[in-house]
């Protein structure tokens, strides 16, 4: 079984003082190693402390907090991806920081081509890496944004900003239970639930609501019954993967890097299916295939599931596709890749990579 893959702000000094920085004295011209403070008058006669009386005066320097955070972000991404990764961070011998879906991609890579895994910057072999926790917390400090409200807050308050106090939320009437399909912000539910059109509806129409819901139970079950059936197979494998980007022949797709399963070289392939409507952002669907590249005399009948990614917050909603790949038929027919959030599709199209989990499964 192969795995590979898909700020607190700074207190602004009261009183009439503001504290000047290394950085912003050595701009001045001054030495750091000076006690340095600007008196808050609007008085030409400000003057710098020193410890001598100075005729000079400088500027007023306000706290650069943004700036210094976009300077903290930088130090601290991934030296392979380049992004500011909220996962586990690890380090090389010479101590360049690897995220974790980067590490398992090279760990992966190297598998394939049957080589020690290397770091991307210095060559040095990461078979064993020390997990860096200081860099962790450091990044759960940086400030995020609300993917609803855009409000600015720690990252490791964001979840249950975003949960249990955002304004604009995205949530359900509590009559979802007899049929009502109303989704919009938190702060229009109380209005939306005294007003819903449901209660109002005949006995007859709830039943039928009802009815469907039960029906589709019932599809959620059969599904999860077949899971439970496959996980009986003697050969299983769980792989994290990230869709990147791509052109071919000046078309949009997204690919995966190659991964090995069941002694073979695989890759997953997406494309998104385009529609005129604004509130699905255009997008109609996203197709994916699974494809074969190593070239094979045998008939192999795979089971295959797209899942949610352990690094990613795009919610998956799992259908199984079978294919039997052959000498002739080394790329399976294209199925849906379900999302179940609407808003996930515009997360498709904007993130750098999508990470997502696949299972598969080979019967005899």
């Amino acid at each position: 079984m192969l795995s590979s893959n898909n700020e607190g702000p700074f207190d602004q000094p009261s009183g009439g003082q503001i504290q000047i920085d290394a950085l912003s004295e050595e701009r001045a011209g001054i030495s750091a190693g000076a006690s340095l403070s600007v008196n808050n008058s609007s008085s030409s006669d400000a003057r710098v402390g020193d410890g001598e009386e100075s005729t000079d005066t400088i500027p007023r320097v306000q706290p650069a907090t943004d700036a210094l955070e976009k300077r903290i972000a930088a130090v601290l991404r991934c030296e392979v991806c380049f992004d500011l990764r909220r996962t586990s961070m690890y380090l090389c011998k010479e101590g360049h920081s690897i995220c974790a879906p980067c590490l398992t991609d090279l760990s992966a890579e190297a598998r394939i081509y049957r080589v020690p895994p290397k770091c991307f910057c210095c060559e040095t072999d990461i078979s064993v890496t020390v997990r860096n926790i200081t860099v962790e917390k450091v990044i759960q400090e940086l400030s995020s944004n609300c993917q609803y409200c855009n409000e600015k807050l720690p990252y490791k308050f964001l979840d249950n900003h975003e949960r249990y106090e955002c304004n604009v939320y995205p949530t359900m009437c509590k009559n979802v239970r007899i049929g009502c399909d109303w989704e919009g912000p938190r702060n229009q539910l109380p209005e939306h639930e005294s007003n819903c059109a449901l209660l109002r509806r005949t006995c007859q129409d709830i039943v039928t609501n009802l009815e469907t819901l039960e029906s589709k139970h019932e599809v959620e079950k059969n599904l999860f019954r077949n899971i439970a059936d496959l996980l009986s197979y003697e050969m299983i494998a769980f792989t994290d993967l990230q869709f990147r980007p791509c052109y071919i022949e000046d078309d949009l797709f997204y690919e995966t890097k190659v991964f090995l399963v069941f002694g073979r070289i695989w890759m997953v392939r997406a494309r998104i299916d385009f529609r005129d409507d604004p509130n699905r952002f255009g997008i109609n669907s996203i197709l994916y295939q699974l494809i074969l590249r190593t070239e094979t005399d045998l008939s192999l009948h795979i089971q295959f599931v797209a899942l949610k990614g352990p690094y990613s917050n795009v919610q998956i909603s799992p259908q199984i596709y079978k294919y039997d790949f052959n000498a002739n038929n080394l790329e399976s027919n294209y199925g849906v890749l379900p999302l179940k959030d609407g808003n996930d599709y515009a997360q498709f199209m904007a993130s750098r990579d999508v990470n997502f989990r696949i299972a598969m499964f080979l019967s005899n």
